[in-house]
Order: C-alpha cells, then structure tokens, then sequence
C-alpha cells in the first residue's frame, strides 16, 4: 500500500490522520464481517444445511436460480447505459461467437510427449470461440473502443454518460498502483464493532448461504454431474465463511461467496473441470499480488463490463428455468408455487426500494435487519417455495422426488463416483474412519443418501 503524506505507519499499520472516520468505518465493516461469517461457519460445520436439503427441492432451487439472475438487471443495466452501442456490439459478438461459430475449430498446437498415433496424423483443433466467447468479445469491443477513444468518437466531458466508454477514463490507476503489493491481516488497523453494521451482515450471510446453494446446484446442472450431497454444501458453506473471515482480516470489505455468472461461463465453455478450476484459482492469487495487472483490468469500459453481464445474467435466469424439467409442469400446484414465490422474490425487495420508509420502524437496527430480509429476492423467493413445496400436498414425483425403487442398479452405479469427494484426504479418511463424522466430510465406504443428494434423477443419463 503506497503512504502518503496524509498517513503515518506505527507497528506496520498505516494509520490515517485526515481520512480517521473512513478508516474507522472500515475497520467496523472488517469486525462485522469477520463475527457475522462465523455465523456461516458453524452452519457449515454442524452440518446444519445438510440437514435442510431434505426439505429443499427443484421447485425451490429453480425459484432461486432464478431469482439471481433476474433480480441483477438492473446491473448491467446501469453499465450498458453509459454507451448502448457499445454494448450491444459486446453482446452481438458473444451470441456470433457462441452461436454461430461455436463449430469452428482453430488449429492449435499439438500436446507435446503425446502418444496417441491418431493425434499425430490428426490436425488438432480446439473450439476456440464455443469456449471463450465472452472473453473474446470483451477484447474486440476493448479495441473499438480504442480506436474510437483515439479518433475522437466520444465525449470528453464527465459529465456525460457516454464518457465512461473512453479507455483513458481510469488510466491514471495504472501509474498510482504499485507493482507488487501482499496484502496482511491488520493493515488497516484493528478491527471495531458496530451493532446495525453487523446486524445487516447477519441478514446478507442467511441470504448468501441460500444463493449458494442455488449456485451449487445450477453448476451440477451445467456440468452434467449428479446434484451435491448434503456433505459437499456443508463444506461450500464452511469455506465461504472461512474465506469471509480471512476478507475480513485482509480488509477487504467484503464477504467470499460463489460467483453467479461463472456458472453461466461453465455452461458456455462446456468447461467443468476441477484442475481447470483450481488452476484459475492459482492463476487469481498470483496475479491479485501484481496490483499493474488489476488497475489494468480497472480501466474497461463501462458498457463492456455491461454487455458481459447482460449474457451472464440472462443465462443464468434460464438455467434456473431449466431445472423446473424434473417436476411435474402440467401440475396447477407446482406452477402456483412458482409463479407466486417468483413474484414475492421480485414485487416485495422493489416495493422496499421504492417506499424505504414503509419499513422504518425507527430504530436503525431493527430497520435495516428489516429491510436486509425483504429487500433480498432469493431468500423471500425461496423461503415462500420451500414453505409452500413443504406444506401444500403433492406426490414426490409431481414434486421432482423420486422413490428408491424408482431408481435403477445403473443409475446407484453413478454415485459411486467421486466426485464430491475429497482426492487428497481419501487414504486420511481411510486411515481414520472417525474423521467421517463430520457433516463436512464424504463418507467414503457408503453411498450417498438419496434424500440428501438426488433432487433432479432426470439429468444423469444412465444409458
């Protein structure tokens, strides 16, 4: 972190002497962040949304996915508007690339050491524009913009919306941000308590844990991979929490959750694999130390940043969609539920928007735990279906469940698999059986408990 004159370091932390209150501020938000994510972890840890899975279904899950990605619209909106034509065009590109010229194959070099005869003689080509269509778009729109920054094309003015579609608007971050920087615990000073601060922190964890577990399921959905069992979200959940703790620390200022949009990526790159995944993961750490990299990703442009949420985002609003294919859809009982607690997802947090003092209560606290709960549509959306799938009668397979017997030996043969387990820690677990009891861990001698894990038979094709 550059010091300037306004600052001073005592013990390895700078200390502000204009900016007290911002610095303050942020370490209350480091404090509330870091109690309210133990919350998420003793979730996690006791295995408590393992146990609600029983009563969490596709009609449920669906109203969620959902949710998240119509509740963001006004996201990308507020992107694209600083230049409509730009972002169209980033939109257009990603539907020719995805669409259109997802057949193409680019001639890629060959994989060296390789021992297949066949590959030899085979030119080897990759469906370079199937799996990075939006990466690809946000490069071609990046260079338009380019040119039409340097031809003059738009505004100077700040003032004006279409200014933010420059590619100097934020080059200045490049030049102040230092080239390396390691972020510590307690940079920023010590953490601080605020009541209301944590009290809306609290109202986000619930909402997030319910999220994730939308996002959980919709990335089993895209990956073709049987949906996770109770002990795989335990440990989502726990690692969320752990990772907001470790934000907390760092002050980052913000909470560690799964990401909405890259489980669209997944479903556009046909790309699920777990090496991939945590060699990104890598690839982030690495590249977060060296600050050039992320000032220079800070100067996009607006509407391009726009453009590739508008495809994500809608993306996502039909995967969850598509998870309603495992219920029964000529059934009135589950298109109420749907359609009712889509609306309360949607119609309530936009009423809270407009008229905020409708739920002013008069007390700062009480106001903002009020407006934290209703003001989030995928936990009133999706508290309103599990209430209504759990409590308005219906067969289990007009609900998406399916029995034991209604099963196959084929189908019990897939979860033998291993995918939710935990490849480094299967021989500890061998070695130590009692490390099994805990909700967060695979039992790696038994089958998945149905109940637990099968919330959609329907996607796993067992021919």
């Amino acid at each position: 972190m550059s010091k300037t004159n306004d600052s001073k370091t005592i013990n390895g932390t700078v200390e502000p002497k204009d900016d007290e209150d911002l610095y303050n501020k942020l370490r209350e938000v480091m404090g509330c962040l870091m109690l309210a994510s133990l919350v998420e972890v003793i979730v996690g840890a006791t295995g408590l949304i393992g146990f609600l899975l029983k009563f969490i279904g596709p009609l449920t899950i669906s109203v969620v996915i959902s949710l998240i990605g119509l509740s963001l619209y006004k996201i990308p909106m507020a992107y694209m508007q600083t230049h409509w034509g730009i972002a169209l065009v980033n939109v257009l590109l990603v539907i020719v690339f995805m669409m259109y010229m997802g057949r193409i194959g680019v001639p890629c070099p060959k994989v060296c050491g390789s021992r297949s005869k066949q590959s030899d003689k085979t030119n080897q080509r990759t469906p370079i524009f199937k799996m990075f269509p939006i990466l690809l778009s946000i490069l071609v729109t990046w260079i338009i913009c380019w040119i039409l920054t340097a031809v003059g094309a738009f505004p100077d003015d700040p003032q004006r919306l279409s200014y933010r579609a420059r590619t100097d608007v934020r080059l200045g971050v490049i030049g102040r941000t230092p080239w390396f920087y390691v972020p510590y615990p307690g940079q920023f000073g010590s953490p601080l308590f605020n009541s209301s601060i944590f009290v809306g922190f609290v109202s986000a964890v619930i909402a997030s844990i319910l999220e994730s577990i939308g996002d959980y399921y919709a990335t089993a959905h895209v990956s073709r991979v049987p949906p996770p069992p109770g002990h795989a979200v335990n440990r989502g959940i726990l690692m969320e929490g752990l990772g907001s703790i470790l934000s907390g620390a760092l002050g980052a200022a913000h909470a560690t959750t799964s990401s909405t949009p890259h489980v669209t990526l997944i479903g556009i790159s046909n790309i699920a694999s777990r090496s991939c995944l945590v060699t990104a993961g890598l690839l982030c750490i690495l590249l977060s130390v060296v600050g050039k990299f992320g000032a220079v990703l800070s100067t996009m442009p607006d509407p391009i940043i726009g453009g590739a949420m508008f495809v994500t985002f809608g993306m996502l609003g039909s995967i969850g969609i598509f998870t309603l294919r495992s219920i029964d859809l000529t059934s009135t009982r589950n298109m109420a539920i749907f359609g009712l607690s889509l609306y309360f997802g949607i119609v309530i947090p936009e009423w809270v928007e407009r008229f905020p003092e409708a739920v002013d209560v008069g007390d700062s606290t009480s106001t903002g735990l009020i407006k934290g709960i209703l003001g989030t549509p995928m936990f009133l959306g999706g508290l309103a279906a599990v209430i209504l799938d759990n409590t308005v009668r219906g067969t289990l397979k007009e609900r998406g469940f399916r029995s034991r017997d209604q099963q196959g030996d084929e189908f019990y043969a897939l979860l033998e698999d291993d995918t939710y387990n935990i490849a480094l820690f299967n021989k500890i677990m061998k070695k130590y059986p009692c490390l099994q009891i805990l909700p967060f861990l695979p039992n790696i001698n038994h089958k998945y408990d149905l109940c637990e894990t099968i919330r959609d038979t329907t996607q796993i094709n067992v021919n």
